[in-house]
């Protein structure tokens, strides 16, 4: 199953280069990265970790009603959505953890 979550991505700012992205549906939900691609990829492992602690994941919002001025947005930021696919994070995950059963 595959989930479309809004997301803002943020210039990092003070000559930094990169993105910061949260994601206004789940709180505490954050990452970044040093370019838009890197910053999604992040972004779906980062709404994996989150979205375990859910029983029900919580409805996204429409991309239209995300109103930047109520965050604290430098100038560049903008939203898009950050697709999340339960079914490949969680064979990624037990991937993962097979090749740790197995080490060493």
């Amino acid at each position: 199953m595959r989930y479309y979550y809004p997301a803002i991505f943020s210039p990092k700012g003070s000559g930094l280069e990169g993105y910061t992205l949260e994601f206004p549906d789940i709180p505490g939900c954050l990452t970044m990265g040093d370019d838009i691609n890197e910053c999604t990829w992040m972004a779906q492992d980062a709404l994996g970790l989150m979205l375990e602690d859910y029983e029900v994941y919580p409805e996204p919002s429409n991309i239209l009603d995300i109103d930047l001025s109520k965050y604290d947005c430098p100038e560049g930021s903008f939203v898009s959505y950050v697709c999340f696919d339960k079914e490949e994070y969680d064979a990624a995950k037990n991937k993962n953890a097979d090749e740790v059963k197995t080490a060493g």
